[in-house]
């Protein structure tokens, strides 16, 4: 990014320091001045600095650094800033216009799926929403999605005895088969609803991810069967991935494109 103001030098180091936490949650005081590319002495003077503030904190134990409660407490308060919905809807806006099917934006509930916001279909014969609608996360695209994400214990605690209603004769009902399910979303980084919700209804949904990799919410395409062919579901997954890639960046996220 090009500017013609002058830079603080010493403030850039001060956010070297920060950004060399991104990977790695504990640093010692030698690898962090590697990391940094100064020496010892000066980011020493920069960690105690950053430290005195809030924004790093030391194990008494073994001396290694980490961030602080107060880096942690602006992260959230910039997150909070983020509208997900006014971010999401150009974008559910534009697909809509290119596929001329239902476009949706949904979150995850313990095991539902929740749809926060839709742009409908202009045909007659389309896959109606609503606003507040929920649907059990295990047979819909979107819920899929987000589940594929989710650390391994977390998705533990939350199905460890559940009982998966069947809705069509294509809904997955046995969680163990789930998991396989999931860790092919997660390879390849789409779901598609195969008439598991409702026979006739087809969607391709891609997870918006956070820093940490977690699903904050899903973005899916969905509509009769018999225009969202597998084929249209290989055109789709593409192009959702991307623009769904640019809306995870803006959470944090910081993996490759998918």
């Amino acid at each position: 990014m090009e500017t013609s103001a002058p830079l603080v030098k010493s403030v850039l180091r001060a956010l070297q320091v920060l950004e060399a936490f991104e990977k790695e949650p504990e640093i010692g005081l030698s690898e962090l001045a590697c990391r940094v590319g100064l020496p010892k002495s000066s980011v020493y003077g920069l960690a105690e600095t950053l430290k005195s503030r809030g924004y790093l904190d030391q194990d008494a134990a073994t001396g290694k650094y980490r961030l602080g409660l107060k880096a942690f407490e602006l992260g959230e308060l910039f997150k909070g800033r983020l509208d997900l919905r006014s971010e999401v809807l150009p974008v559910l806006n534009r697909l809509a216009g290119e596929y001329r099917e239902t476009t949706q934006l949904a979150i995850l509930q313990e095991r539902e799926t929740v749809y926060i916001e839709r742009v409908e279909s202009p045909w007659s014969m389309k896959f109606s929403s609503r606003i507040g609608m929920r649907l059990p996360a295990h047979s819909s695209g979107s819920g899929k999605a987000m589940l594929a994400f989710l650390p391994g214990e977390e998705f533990t605690r939350r199905f460890e005895g559940a009982v998966l209603e069947r809705f069509t004769p294509r809904t997955i009902t046995d969680v163990e088969v789930l998991k396989q399910h999931l860790a092919m979303i997660a390879a390849r980084g789409f779901a598609v609803d195969d008439e598991e919700s409702e026979l006739g209804v087809r969607s391709v949904a891609v997870p918006i991810l956070d820093h940490t990799g977690q699903p904050v919410a899903a973005i899916s395409v969905a509509g009769p069967t018999y225009r969202i062919t597998y084929e249209v579901v290989d055109r789709i997954a593409p192009a959702l991935m991307s623009e769904v890639y640019r809306i995870s960046r803006r959470f944090g996220y910081k993996g490759g494109g998918r």
